[in-house]
């Protein structure tokens, strides 16, 4: 699946996270557009946010902040999913062990690019908590069979 559709689907999602929070979920994309048509494995991003929603949002009383960003890196597409929420705590481990979209995600990663492909769970700078997904860019047939990378 291309991002560009990654992120349609993304944000049918983030409609009825809307409609839940009505005033207390702020959410900002930002994406180069050179990476838009790079392959990607579908719903990747959605359980991230997910958790940013029921981690960092849904824990403040006032509103929250989600940041989304894709772009070019070193050959690779990262994307990154970044909160305002309180951070990770202490067990960061134990809190992520039995998280089924965080670790099913890092699975899938690494089931597909091996080595290749991170998933990269830290405390963001300032507060909060980010997750990169690095994906490595993947050769394909073109419209006119040549192969292009994405």
């Amino acid at each position: 699946m291309t991002l560009r559709r990654e992120l349609e689907l993304l944000e049918n999602y983030l409609e009825i996270e809307r409609a839940r929070f009505p005033d207390r979920l702020r959410v900002s994309v930002e994406v180069d557009p050179a990476v838009l048509d790079a392959r990607v494995p579908s719903l990747i991003l959605q359980p991230v946010v997910e958790n940013a929603i029921t981690h960092g949002v849904a824990r403040r009383p006032e509103a929250g902040r989600i940041e989304i960003r894709a772009e070019r890196l070193d050959g690779s597409v990262r994307l990154q999913v970044r909160d305002d929420g309180p951070g990770l705590p202490p067990d960061v481990e134990a809190h992520t062990a039995g998280r089924v979209g965080l670790s099913n995600t890092e699975a899938r990663l690494e089931r597909m690019y091996g080595a290749k492909g991170r998933f990269e769970l830290a405390d963001a700078p300032g507060g909060g908590t980010v997750v990169n997904i690095i994906i490595p860019s993947v050769p394909q047939a073109g419209a006119h069979g040549r192969v292009e990378v994405v």
